[in-house]
């Protein structure tokens, strides 16, 4: 019986893993797509983060995306969501302001906030 319940807890605990989603935004995208892929990719930043959820990766491709809304994500430690650039250097997204206060999230590696 023990045998099973660790196999119950550890199926449990990879139920939140097994939602999680890779979703892609392109400056050729459109925002009535699913955004489940490069062909599907939405196109505004505004649609891609209403959709995003724990566990979900985000990929933007090349260009230039303006985007001053408000960014209230709803990330866990054992599902964090990740926001990133296709390749590196070839994409900007502009908020319209400057953010000056970035700070290293506590405990975590490659994570930074600001208010």
């Amino acid at each position: 019986m023990r045998h099973v319940s660790a196999l119950f807890l550890f199926v449990l605990s990879l139920a939140g893993v097994a939602d999680a989603r890779d979703l892609f935004v392109s400056v050729t995208g459109d925002d009535s797509s699913d955004g489940r892929s490069w062909r599907r990719a939405w196109r505004t930043p505004e649609r891609a983060f209403s959709e995003l959820r724990a566990g979900d990766t985000l990929t933007f491709g090349d260009g230039h995306y303006a985007w001053g809304g408000e960014l209230r994500l709803q990330g866990r430690r054992d599902a964090p969501i990740v926001i990133q650039a296709r390749r590196k250097g070839r994409t900007v997204l502009d908020g319209g302001g400057r953010i000056t206060d970035w700070q290293r999230a506590p405990g975590l590696r490659h994570v930074w906030s600001a208010t």
